[in-house]
């Protein structure tokens, strides 16, 4: 997988009254290599300092400077594994801010006006908007979401972050639910994300191993391994759905998220694959492609 020099994925912006959602094409920026078809998996950081710290330390080999300044969600690949079937594209995300007018918005990209938050009888705040746009567009494209408790202002507030996106999420519409890990420098109890299993599969916390004795790395060392570890589950679990995609079938359903949620409506993604990928007259396509993956399948040697 390559990655040209843009990674702006989607941002929000006001432009006068409207609220707008822009899609940069941080997953078109993302190209496969050769002609190997690569299901990327997909880890996002949420929060401010601790989450930049641990980006650096997790995923040490990128270009952690190349930076969108106004871009809410940002699309990277890990260089040492780009090349593989299975790359993985990480993200950052930072704690709410409200969007800069004067940058104005940009050419060459796609933009969705909020029919829902806009006009002066039903103007939105920020806040609102920024979580529904997590909870209903964002985070249906993760497999992981690491949030960074140090980055609020205690454990009560990563709670309220979280259940505010539960209750804003769209119910049974994502294919597979995210798995999410809070990290904290202190004992996190997962007592406080009662009703949290509609919007993610599992929850599990990290400790930050602070020590004078460890070097920077080696203290991110336990949450990189938990990462992995939940990714192979995600997989796991994809695989035997048989949902994987490419970064071209991401592509098509960012499209198709954003269109539905500019107008407030639901989003089947399992429905939307489908409009991509219609059945043919007769079945002839699917039938030849179930043939190539069960002949695939019995040829392949044994792990």
């Amino acid at each position: 997988m390559r990655q040209t020099a843009k990674n702006a994925w989607i941002s929000l912006k006001t432009d006068r009254d409207d609220w707008v959602v822009i899609d940069h094409g941080g997953l078109e920026h993302c190209k496969s290599v050769g002609k190997l078809s690569q299901y990327p998996r997909t880890v996002l950081f949420i929060g401010r300092e601790a989450k930049r710290k641990a980006r650096r330390a997790t995923f040490p080999f990128n270009n952690h400077n190349k930076r969108e300044k106004d871009s809410f969600v940002n699309l990277v690949r890990d260089s040492l594994i780009s090349e593989c079937e299975r790359p993985i594209l990480f993200s950052e995300l930072n704690l709410i801010y409200p969007p800069n007018p004067k940058t104005g918005l940009p050419d060459g990209c796609k933009k969705y006006r909020l029919e829902w938050a806009n006009g002066a009888e039903q103007r939105s705040a920020a806040n609102e908007v920024y979580d529904a746009l997590i909870a209903k567009v964002v985070l249906q494209f993760y497999d992981v979401v690491c949030l960074f408790a140090d980055d609020f202002k205690n454990h009560e507030q990563v709670a309220l972050h979280v259940m505010r996106w539960v209750q804003k999420a769209h119910r049974s519409t994502m294919l597979n639910r995210p798995r999410l890990v809070v990290f904290s420098s202190s004992p996190f109890t997962l007592d406080q994300f009662p009703g949290c299993s509609s919007l993610f599969s599992n929850i599990r916390t990290s400790t930050h191993a602070q020590s004078s004795e460890l070097s920077y790395t080696a203290q991110y060392l336990r949450l990189r391994d938990t990462i992995l570890t939940e990714l192979d589950v995600m997989q796991k679990a994809k695989t035997g759905s048989r949902i994987l995609f490419e970064t071209r079938h991401l592509t098509a359903l960012t499209d198709k998220a954003l269109e539905h949620f500019s107008a407030a409506t639901s989003l089947d993604l399992a429905k939307a694959a489908k409009e991509f990928n219609p059945v043919g007259p007769g079945f002839a396509s699917h039938l030849e492609e179930l043939i190539r993956v069960q002949k695939a399948q019995i040829t392949s040697p044994p792990v």
